[in-house]
């Protein structure tokens, strides 16, 4: 089967070149030399000699591989060419019927349809479909096969009747013409025929060319809850070489499963960041075990896979930002306010969850006070809603007396509406259970979590991600509490399911990984939770990127280990990522940010610098007055800490 491959072996040597001086340079400089000329398709030529024994030296001699046929017809007639010519989508469709229509194509993969219909129609040719029909006599045909305009990223096992109905749905909700839209689709673009048996050096057109010269990638996605294309080495490498190319990024969903994508996004907007979390490009598949090696030496020599994950993960999670913004602006064209307020919930949800907090807190407030309007006090949506809301707010550590009074309406509205053993009213119990907490109120907050524990159980079941929160959460009141057994204990169990049912990378596992290094470091076991600390910044390094608030308290503990043991440089550097991150985030005043700009400044005194060190604390005695009061401990520590300098 011959589906994506390209001169691996050539992009190595375009990313190798020191000449270029940055890889997008590199590329632009060769996509500009191939895409500024009038023929559409790049000749491949015999690989150069040296690339025999050194594949880096092909970055020398691109001039001499890529040149173009005098003319199109002959370029096209050629199986080896490497072409980003493709069809209109309502080709696709006249395909479906020469073929026998809908029934017929029922159930079969994209492979399947390969085998059992387009090798048949160009077997004699031994050309891709497009180059066959461009070729044909009849023009009413060959003028369909036009330069491409969208690249389709997808899994060749994904059942081949999905692919098309997510690709017209796709059309549909961007107002795109199936007539005059043209897909770049390897099943149609490219020969099927004895191209996978070729070696890799056969294909020495760069990748990256005909993405930057198509412009738009288009990834099925299919399903949403764990789609295939994440999982695979091409279609990982197609968001990677759209994301390096500053092309378009878009994602096609069948209509049925883009329901229950954002119905998803709705009741649980973690359900899809568990899916991202979990996607490490090192272990994703191919048919062809050459295509994997060939572009893990690639990624390797030059994002390396970490950067690789983060930017898959980014990509995607900017897409769906970007989506939802979009579908909520359309909506509000319509008079459907339920589905504006589902869509601005959801956008609201995935935010918070992007740590994206006073957005996040703003739209959702904005959602609560219009679903109260619309729909009342006591509707579901509302109390979901209001839920989220206090959610937000908790995520500030700054709680207005309106908030705060929120925080305490939402779990009798829950138990009236829904009852005590029902999942929104234990999510109503656990953010109370929180306030008790922050309040001081232990016996309360205790009494609340050891409930939600276990009503969760006997409702959701020990593998519920949300009975696991309930058992962390009570495991957080017994670190504050230093019973560290008994938080240790609670952690520990709360570890082994969230392993086995979400990942090691997903956000809440982490966590409880982070919880279980606080009670390593408060029980002396220092060389461990150092060792863990460093796991934890940089699995969410790698996922998220490497200023998400997240990060904060991993790197905050990590960075009091190094302080007790001396390392005052390094631990000056973690609690100055602390101060940018938090900075960045939260609002002014906030409690971490104050905190990391005093532990600076008693790093910087132990280091011996007197007058930066005099500097910081008067910086981090103003900042404490000016939003904790002059008589706030932090500011007095100040003040003491200036006395001896």
């Amino acid at each position: 089967m011959a589906s994506r491959k390209s001169v691996l072996v050539a992009f190595q040597g375009l990313f190798k070149s020191k000449a270029s001086g940055s890889v997008v340079k590199a590329v632009d400089s060769t996509v500009q030399d191939l895409t500024s000329l009038s023929i559409g398709e790049i000749r491949a030529q015999p690989v150069h000699e040296s690339a025999k024994s050194d594949p880096i030296a092909l970055d020398n001699n691109i001039a001499d591989q890529a040149v173009i046929p005098s003319d199109e017809h002959t370029a096209m007639s050629d199986p080896n060419t490497f072409s980003i010519k493709g069809l209109p989508l309502s080709y696709f469709l006249e395909l479906i019927n020469h073929w026998g229509g809908r029934t017929a194509l029922t159930g079969l993969t994209t492979t399947q349809v390969c085998d059992q219909y387009l090798k048949p129609c160009t077997k004699d040719s031994g050309l891709s479909l497009c180059a066959q029909l461009y070729l044909s006599q009849n023009t009413h045909t060959s003028s369909k096969v036009q330069d491409a305009k969208w690249f389709i990223s997808h899994a060749w096992k994904y059942k081949f009747l999905d692919v098309l109905d997510a690709l017209i749905h796709f059309c549909s909700k961007e107002n795109l013409n199936t007539d005059e839209t043209i897909f770049w689709f390897d099943l149609f673009s490219n020969s099927q025929h004895g191209t996978g048996e070729k070696k890799f050096e056969w294909w020495e057109t760069v990748f990256m060319n005909a993405v930057k010269s198509i412009g738009n990638v288009v990834m099925v996605l299919e399903p949403w809850s764990d789609p295939i294309p994440l999982k695979r080495v091409w279609c990982i490498f197609e968001v990677y070489a759209c994301n390096l190319t500053n092309s378009q990024f878009q994602i096609a969903m069948t209509p049925e499963t883009e329901k229950l994508f954002l119905d998803g996004l709705q009741d649980d907007a973690q359900g899809y960041h568990t899916v991202l979390s979990n996607v490490h490009c090192l272990q994703s598949e191919s048919w062809n075990p050459a295509d994997k090696k060939a572009i893990v030496e690639v990624v390797k020599r030059t994002t390396g896979f970490a950067k690789l994950d983060r930017m898959v993960f980014a990509t995607i999670s900017e897409w769906l930002v970007a989506t939802l913004r979009q579908r909520y602006n359309a909506s509000l064209k319509t008079s459907d306010v339920a589905a504006q307020l589902r869509l601005k919930h959801s956008l609201g949800c995935y935010l918070l969850h992007m740590a994206n907090v006073t957005e996040a807190k703003t739209i959702l407030s904005e959602c609560y006070a219009e679903r109260v309007k619309v729909l009342g006090l006591e509707h579901p949506d509302t109390l979901k809603t209001m839920i989220n809301c206090v959610h937000a707010f908790q995520s500030t550590n700054k709680i207005t007396k309106e908030e705060t009074l929120m925080t305490l309406q939402c779990l009798p509205r829950c138990q009236k509406v829904h009852g005590i053993p029902h999942p929104e009213t234990l999510k109503a119990c656990q953010l109370v259970s929180h306030y008790f907490m922050i309040q001081g109120m232990n016996e309360e907050a205790e009494q609340m979590m050891t409930k939600c524990i276990k009503i969760s159980r006997k409702l959701l079941g020990d593998y519920n991600t949300q009975t696991l929160a309930h058992i962390n959460d009570l495991g957080v009141f017994f670190l504050t509490r230093q019973k560290y057994d008994e938080a240790e204990a609670l952690f520990q169990e709360a570890l082994e399911t969230q392993q086995a049912i979400l990942g090691l990378d997903h956000p809440l596992t982490l966590t409880t990984l982070c919880n279980i290094a606080i009670v390593y470091r408060a029980t002396m076991r220092e060389k461990k939770a150092e060792a863990l600390l460093l796991e934890i910044i940089a699995s969410l390094s790698r996922s998220y990127g490497p200023d998400h608030p997240d990060i904060s308290s991993p790197a905050g503990h990590l960075a009091e280990i190094y302080f007790r043991a001396k390392r005052f440089n390094e631990a000056q550097m973690l609690y100055q990522r602390v101060y940018d991150i938090r900075k960045e985030t939260f609002s002014d005043g906030d409690d971490g940010v104050l905190w990391a700009l005093f532990q600076i400044a008693q790093c910087i005194q132990k280091q011996g610098r007197k007058r930066e060190a005099r500097e910081a604390y008067i910086r981090c005695r103003a900042e404490c007055r000016k939003y904790l009061g002059i008589s706030s401990p932090l500011a007095t520590a100040c003040t003491e800490k200036l006395r001896y300098l």
